[in-house]
């Protein structure tokens, strides 16, 4: 028998060539596994950055309302948990009234961010909080320093820093979201 007119494959080159087809769809399928995954943790991400900056866009909102007079932290879980309450100015239906507005970090399972107004139900601003942290800008040292239980301004400092730690729902993700918040006349923060 003539090999070169030989015109079918023999066993050993057909198993060749499936093993190589099986090592390159297997590569290409691994590669598009590790794709998907990492497009959803970038998606996961990107979600917990954006309901950190939408309810930081909400006390920025409010905190531009505060007045002289009063703003207050207590810690009501602990060092890296705290509550933030002030008198400020609310628009209901066309006026302007002063209200009392707080924001509590609440823990539990999920923990929670809650605003209140006046004293009346609180309203979820976010959920699955780790850490809510305030700071003030200091004009004399040009920083911005860690507030401790019960701090009382005369009037509000000319900027705050606030820092919200967030996770996924399953707890295997977190992401920080700080912003600064300008109160009064800008110095420098």
């Amino acid at each position: 028998m003539n090999t070169r007119d030989r015109t079918a494959f023999t066993i050993i080159e057909m198993l060749t060539a499936t093993a190589i087809a099986v090592l390159v769809i297997g590569a290409a399928a691994l590669l598009l596994s590790h794709t998907v995954r990492g497009t959803r943790a970038i998606e996961e991400s990107l979600d917990l950055v954006v309901r950190g900056r939408a309810a930081m866009d909400w006390i920025a909102r409010d905190l531009a309302t505060a007045r002289a007079g009063l703003l207050v932290l207590d810690e009501p879980a602990g060092p890296s948990s705290q509550s933030l309450r002030w008198a400020g100015l609310r628009t209901n239906a066309g006026t302007i009234a002063a209200a009392e507005i707080s924001y509590a970090y609440v823990p539990g399972s999920p923990s929670r961010l809650v605003r209140t107004v006046d004293g009346g139900a609180e309203e979820e601003i976010l959920s699955n909080v780790r850490r809510f942290r305030v700071e003030d800008f200091e004009a004399g040292t040009g920083r911005f320093r860690e507030i401790h239980a019960q701090t009382i301004w005369t009037e509000p400092p000319s900027a705050v820093r606030i820092t919200l730690t967030i996770a996924d729902a399953l707890g295997r993700r977190e992401r920080t979201v700080r912003r600064v918040v300008f109160l009064g006349k800008r110095r420098n923060p």
